[in-house]
């Protein structure tokens, strides 16, 4: 069970999805990825922007973030169980290095490397949100 609150998560993949999603220079493993949990990163950023509320009793929507949260920990190599609440903090624990500690050629390079190697698979569920 991860220690990161959820309201945390969804800050970190809000902001995971808004800053790389339209990268040009993702690898085809990045962009999969970007594909696949194409629910629960912008249901992340709704929550996380308090556009949506996600609905008592209906675990769908926290089922898909809690997925992709995983997932994303998986790609950056680190542990799923640990408390983080900052993307930089994941980054610290990433075997990959900061992007402002090494030149952008080497991140880009390392990050795309590690989810080359990554076969990523999920469910897609069904969200149901209510404005909140």
């Amino acid at each position: 069970m991860s220690n990161t609150p959820f309201s945390d998560k969804c800050t970190i993949l809000a902001w995971f999805w808004v800053t790389w999603k339209d990268d040009e220079r993702n690898h085809e493993s990045w962009k999969i990825f970007f594909r696949t949990y194409d629910v629960g990163l912008p249901l992340s950023w709704l929550v996380d922007n308090n556009y949506v509320t996600l609905k008592m009793g209906n675990d769908a929507g926290k089922k898909a973030i809690e997925e992709t949260w995983m997932a994303l920990c998986q790609a950056l190599d680190v542990d799923e169980n640990k408390k983080y609440a900052t993307v930089n903090e994941m980054f610290d624990d990433s075997p990959l290095e900061f992007p402002e500690e090494a030149d952008e050629g080497s991140w880009w390079d390392a990050r795309n490397a590690l989810l080359s190697g990554l076969i990523l698979t999920f469910s897609i569920p069904v969200v149901a949100v209510s404005r909140g």
